[in-house]
């Protein structure tokens, strides 16, 4: 977009008011990319990641974490995103630490979890999945999932859809079959809307 070959994009603006609008602009930016690229997580670690997203070496600038790091906690109040912290077995939803180091990797919402929890759902009834119980696994790596915007979905993304399902009444989410099961082993079971 033309709004990335301008210089002052890569700054952090000093007048609120301009800073508020760059940074609205900024969330669009990271949001179209991620969706046109199924990009899902961005890392602080690595600010310049993807450099197509976070560099413009015609104008040699580039974002720089503080302002990255401004610019995805606006996205996490606006629920386009979250921070996440590592733990044994993989990464979990997290509360934004208070410095740029404390931050671990970002979960950009391109969709949100409802938004896939829909698509979910509405794939199931489609499909005749309602009231039927599947693995994770078939559900976003089988056969019947080819082709839908959540086949392969990162287990993450797919743990927050099916946790916003549950909340909403719209499906059942089992253990697996043993305690250490993974997500992709468990159960899930799509309910008719209440």
């Amino acid at each position: 977009p033309e709004i990335h070959s301008f210089p002052p994009f890569f700054t952090l603006q000093p007048n609120e008011a301009t800073q508020k609008k760059q940074t609205e602009m900024w969330i669009q930016l990271i949001l179209d990319y991620a969706r046109a690229h199924r990009l899902f997580q961005l890392n602080l670690q690595r600010p310049h990641e993807p450099a197509a997203l976070f560099t413009n070496t015609k104008l040699q600038r580039a974002i720089t974490q503080e302002h990255l790091a401004t610019i995805l906690d606006a996205m996490a109040a606006q629920e386009r995103g979250q921070w996440l912290q590592s733990k044994a077995g993989g990464a979990t939803a997290a509360t934004a630490g208070t410095t740029v180091k404390d931050k671990g990797p970002f979960l950009v919402h391109w969709r949100t979890p409802a938004e896939w929890g829909d698509l979910l759902h509405r794939w199931a009834d489609e499909t005749g999945q309602l009231g039927a119980v599947c693995t994770v696994f078939e559900v976003l790596h089988g056969s019947l999932s080819e082709g839908q915007a959540f086949h392969e979905l990162p287990e993450i993304v797919a743990l927050l859809a099916f946790e916003n399902l549950v909340k909403r009444g719209r499906a059942q989410l089992f253990s697996g079959s043993s305690p250490s099961a993974g997500l992709m082993e468990r159960g899930i079971k799509f309910l008719a809307s209440p």
